[in-house]
């Protein structure tokens, strides 16, 4: 039975085997599996990013000031 043929019916209508049914289809499904992997990489390069400027910063921010106190 299609899923839009239900609207009438109560909750207590719908069958335990339709309800198994569909939870299967939910976790099966992987149409969202790219916008999950795109997120955990997004994630990481955040956390790289952030490492990196913890580490570096200040050796960074005293090169940049070095470079433009060399041009006055």
């Amino acid at each position: 039975m299609h899923a839009g043929s239900r609207r009438g019916y109560a909750l207590s209508m719908v069958s335990a085997k339709g309800v198994v049914a569909r939870v299967v289809r939910l976790l099966l499904d992987d149409g969202g599996q790219g916008l999950v992997e795109y997120a955990l990489i997004l994630a990481t390069v955040s956390l790289v990013a952030i490492a990196a400027l913890n580490l570096f910063g200040h050796k960074a921010n005293n090169t940049l000031l070095n470079a433009a106190s060399n041009l006055n």
